[in-house]
């Protein structure tokens, strides 16, 4: 439901007058929620709610009831109005539906939690569901979840077969993964009470489509708040066994409470762990070659269908990985398809009568036009063209300032000049230094008589500057520039990254600069391995995800030894990556190697 990119339109603040009766409203349709203590986990006394009204690439619609608002009488299917805490925490989403088919201004208001609601009032809905990491990523993708593919608990059998007030029973149910009280989707329920009560009681069939998914973690409307994910003790693993299916898919789960948390959160994007943490999971070859498929009826319709052909196959691929990243949780990999080459894939679909390609020269083709009756395009809707922006999100490096730590080899001479210096104290430059070791050597007197530029060190400098094993009699002399150079190089240093937003993040240890090489792997085939991203305070996968949108090719992030990640390209995709950290991002050329020489090629 909320798998198309949202665009806020305006941002309000709910008034004090207004404030009651919209908490008023919420607990009439959310019983659990009428509690003053479950209000205010949500919405504090004194903090404002805030309300955004947003739109979505289509109009939407599903089957449930709610609470009239009437102050938002303008709202079309394709809006909607979230209601967020102070914070811009989304708890809470409101829209309009045809009611029962009639007329297009004949709407019904419905009103439901989001994900990050439930983490804080899990209780929202009185049914809940469990299945098996598998069928959260298919759910993610749009597939119903089907009955066959869930556990249900004593307490939800026990509420159904008892019966519920039909007149103040909510068609939703929430989903949470086997083995964690976590819960990731809400649903709308395709059967009606009698369907599903004939269903669980003894001996009835467990099949059929349960629940439509209308929220999951991972979609568009849980974007829109802090992407976090609320920590919580997994639960002790359900007993359950048989098929598990999700949209007609079926397969065999068992899993331990850990593992199907971690699991589960893997397709989300939301948990470390694997060869691509961070990123999707990989589908089946069949599920890819569908995937490219419908990424390519999107595109077409969206980018090419206003007459401008014909289009660079080069181009077409560049432009399927974008859509295919706003369409999709899973990235395109040509290599990952029967097809295996991008060229090969356009054949196909030359000879499924979808396009034709014409000859542009040798090695290079286009797509020359488009047969839009094909039936790939029925259900095929153009997708808005996404919203400007100030720039790249990503966190960018504009200047390094070194810290000087006070560690247990020079604290006995930070420490003689204030106490307060001790093991641990920092220096954001090297001027403060400077003026410790000025304060102590005038002192302490050490200043040559016959000399200001040398200093006759004392016992704590030797320790410092020489040896702590070398003992003296009488003077020692050495120049000042010497004391503080070998003061300098006695202290720990951490450097703490300044980012074009201002921002700034302290790490560990000398800076090491990003570092760009292209490597063989197998099969000869090249790849562009850019690493020491988090030695700059720089997020790997924010890197993987802009890079993403401006390269036609696969881009993944992998692990590296030491827990360091590093982002891969597939190709020698350096004079493109040359453009992108030195003029896209404006990146200091001194915080990276490897681009000194770019290739000629990307």
């Amino acid at each position: 439901m909320f798998k198309h990119p949202l665009r806020i339109k305006s941002q309000t603040v709910v008034k004090k007058s207004e404030r009651k009766a919209l908490l008023d409203q919420l607990s009439a349709v959310y019983p659990s929620f009428t509690g003053r203590d479950v209000q205010s986990d949500l919405f504090p006394d004194g903090e404002d709610i805030k309300t955004l009204k947003v739109v979505a690439a289509s109009p939407t619609a599903a089957p449930a009831s709610g609470p009239k608002n009437p102050k938002d009488a303008a709202i079309t299917p394709d809006t909607f109005v979230v209601y967020c805490n102070a914070k811009t925490q989304p708890f809470f989403v409101s829209f309009d539906v045809p009611s029962n088919g009639c007329a297009k201004k004949a709407f019904r208001n419905i009103i439901l939690p989001t994900v990050y609601a439930l983490w804080k009032c899990p209780k929202l809905f009185p049914l809940n569901f469990s299945t098996v990491p598998e069928v959260v990523g298919k759910m993610q993708n749009g597939a119903d979840l089907m009955l066959a593919g869930v556990t249900v608990s004593e307490s939800v059998t026990e509420l159904v077969r008892n019966g519920v007030e039909t007149e103040t029973f909510l068609p939703y149910a929430s989903v949470t993964v086997l083995g964690s009280n976590l819960p990731i989707a809400i649903g709308s329920l395709m059967m009606d009470l009698a369907e599903l009560r004939s269903r669980l009681a003894p001996g009835g069939e467990l099949k059929g489509k349960l629940l439509k998914t209308c929220h999951i973690a991972g979609d568009e409307l849980w974007a829109l708040g802090d992407k976090s994910l609320q920590p919580v003790e997994p639960l002790p693993p359900a007993p359950f066994s048989g098929e598990l299916s999700a949209g007609g898919n079926s397969e065999k789960a068992s899993t331990s409470a850990a593992d199907t948390l971690l699991d589960a959160l893997m397709p989300l994007g939301l948990a470390g762990g694997g060869s691509e943490a961070g990123l999707p999971v990989e589908i089946s070859e069949d599920d890819m070659d569908a995937l490219f498929q419908r990424v390519l009826a999107i595109t077409l319709k969206s980018k090419f269908s206003d007459g401008k052909l014909p289009v660079l196959a080069s181009t077409l691929n560049s432009q399927m990985m974008l859509i295919g990243r706003r369409v999709s949780p899973h990235s395109l990999d040509i290599k990952h398809t029967s097809y295996r080459k991008f060229a090969k894939f356009l054949e196909e679909m030359e000879s499924d009568c979808l396009l034709t390609i014409s000859k542009v020269k040798e090695g290079v083709q286009a797509v020359a036009s488009v047969v839009w009756k094909h039936p790939a395009f029925a259900d095929v809707e153009a997708l808005p063209d996404e919203p400007s922006a100030s720039g790249p999100s990503v966190k960018i490096p504009s200047s390094i300032r070194q810290v000087y730590i006070v560690n247990g080899k020079t604290a006995s001479l930070f420490g003689a000049v204030d106490p307060n210096m001790k093991k641990g104290y920092e220096f954001r430059s090297t001027e403060g230094v400077r003026e410790v070791l000025t304060t102590y050597v005038k002192s302490k007197d050490l200043i040559s008589k016959t000399d200001s530029k040398v200093i006759n060190l004392d016992q704590t400098l030797m320790d410092i500057a020489v040896n702590k094993t070398v003992s003296f009699k009488g003077e020692w002399p050495m120049k000042w520039g010497e004391v503080f150079d070998k003061v300098l190089k006695e202290m720990s240093t951490n450097h703490e990254v300044v980012f074009t937003n201002g921002g700034s993040v302290e790490l560990r240890g000398k800076l090491v600069p990003m570092d760009v090489k292209v490597e063989k792997k197998a099969g000869n085939k090249l790849v562009t391995a850019i690493r020491n991203l988090e030695g700059l305070g720089m997020d790997p996968a924010e890197i993987a995800r802009e890079l993403q949108q401006v390269v036609g090719a696969t881009v993944n992030v992998r692990e590296e030894p030491g827990g360091q990640h590093s982002v891969t390209v597939q190709g020698d995709q350096t004079k493109l990556l040359d453009k992108f950290f030195f003029q896209t991002l404006a990146m200091p050329k001194k915080f990276v190697t490897g681009l000194e020489k770019p290739g000629k090629k990307g």
